[in-house]
């Protein structure tokens, strides 16, 4: 009796013990330092990601796609976060979903952590711009709801903003996340994750302290033109 008794507070103690970024119903995701986050996973899991309301406007006839702005969050098991502002382009016939080119991107970078069942804390700045992403204003359908990305240096302050969880999910975090600025919903996009990772890895392989750039990120696909979309 007293060995089985042991070797169940072994096994406890070794398997059952959680991990200190571990996501768990009651919160226990701790926050990475913002200059030192860890290490990104090689992919990121569509349950990760979650957008903001989206407005499809298709192209004009003939053109077989539709684009909406949209912030692209992505909430990592491990404590980072991951915000791309920039219009989506759809390819209508398969709904795959890629980033716009050309038409203005604001990137933020930080961490975040669950501090209860409904709440979570997100440490953020903006990190990466494209020159039209100045001052640009981006509405919903109907004129309304208006986003203003006004200028300011890069890297940015660092803001702090605590979002409520509403709706349980069995895929994501929650059915709907409510922060200051925005409101998100669990992405159900076919979207371009190849992309999105490269945009990762160079958000957060921006130093921190210098505000030096690497050199200026290019899409693979840098070009204005928004036809030319992976088959």
């Amino acid at each position: 009796m007293i060995a089985r008794l042991l070797l169940a507070v072994i096994l406890t103690v070794t398997l059952g013990a959680p991990s200190s970024h571990r996501l768990t119903a009651h919160g226990g995701v701790s926050s990475p330092r913002l200059d030192r986050p860890p290490e990104l996973p090689a992919t990121i899991e569509p349950t990760w990601i979650y957008t903001t309301a989206l407005h499809w406007k298709h192209a004009p006839h003939g053109i077989d796609q539709s684009w909406s702005f949209a912030q692209v969050v992505v909430l990592y098991p491990e404590g980072q976060y991951l915000e791309i502002r920039a219009d989506l382009i759809k390819r209508d016939k398969d709904h795959f979903v890629a980033f716009s080119v050309g038409d203005g991107q604001l990137w933020r970078a930080g961490t975040w952590e669950r501090t209860d069942d409904r709440v979570v804390r997100v440490h953020s700045r903006d990190i990466w711009k494209d020159d039209k992403i100045l001052n640009m204003v981006h509405c919903d359908a109907n004129n309304q709801n208006c986003v203003t990305i006004e200028q300011h240096p890069i890297p940015g302050p660092i803001t702090i903003d605590t979002c409520g969880l509403e709706g349980q999910s069995q895929t994501h975090l929650a059915k709907t996340i409510h922060c200051h600025q925005m409101i998100l919903q669990p992405s159900r996009l076919n979207l371009d994750l190849p992309e999105l990772q490269r945009m990762a890895e160079h958000a957060f392989g921006i130093p921190e302290q210098s505000g030096e750039l690497r050199p200026e990120y290019r899409h693979p696909r840098a070009t204005t033109e928004i036809l030319a979309l992976p088959e």
